[in-house]
């Protein structure tokens, strides 16, 4: 119980920073144009525009999210035994990342953070792809290497 009460409260002090930074990670300048890419119905269109605008983030930003993204991936990729999917960590990291300069009103701001959500899921999703992606073929060379070492010692023992 309590592992799982530390582990909740590391993200939501990841959450928290995040929401309080001055400026989101996706910058106040880039927010409509993120939006805008929902309305792309390409999905690698849409993928390569979402792409395109983290290009034009600051280094730092860029690195961050870069960062962010992979630990989002790595806790998706243990979703059974956590229950956080891509959706439901876009749901919960979107509104830190995506915000607008100016408060939206009530109906806009549901629109907006269903744009954001939507966003930051496609991305989790592309990174957990690549990862589970890797790992597939560090599987396949570890077992591939198992194999030649229970050759090489079989023959060994043989001679």
């Amino acid at each position: 119980m309590l592992e799982q009460y530390q582990i909740h409260s590391s993200a939501s002090l990841v959450k928290l920073f995040f929401q309080q930074l001055p400026q989101p990670l996706t910058t106040f300048e880039l927010y409509r144009e993120f939006l805008l890419c929902t309305e792309l119905s390409n999905p690698a269109l849409k993928l390569r525009t979402i792409h395109k605008l983290i290009d034009k983030l600051p280094e730092l930003n860029h690195i961050t999210l870069e960062r962010l993204i992979f630990h989002l991936a790595l806790v998706a990729d243990n979703e059974s035994a956590n229950l956080m999917d891509p959706h439901n960590l876009a749901i919960v990291f979107a509104p830190g990342l995506f915000r607008s300069k100016k408060e939206p009103r009530p109906q806009e701001m549901v629109k907006e953070l269903t744009k954001a959500t939507d966003i930051l899921e496609v991305i989790i999703n592309e990174q957990l792809e690549r990862l589970r992606s890797d790992l597939r073929s560090i599987r396949s060379l570890t077992n591939q290497a198992n194999s030649l070492y229970t050759e090489l010692t079989s023959d060994r023992k043989s001679e």
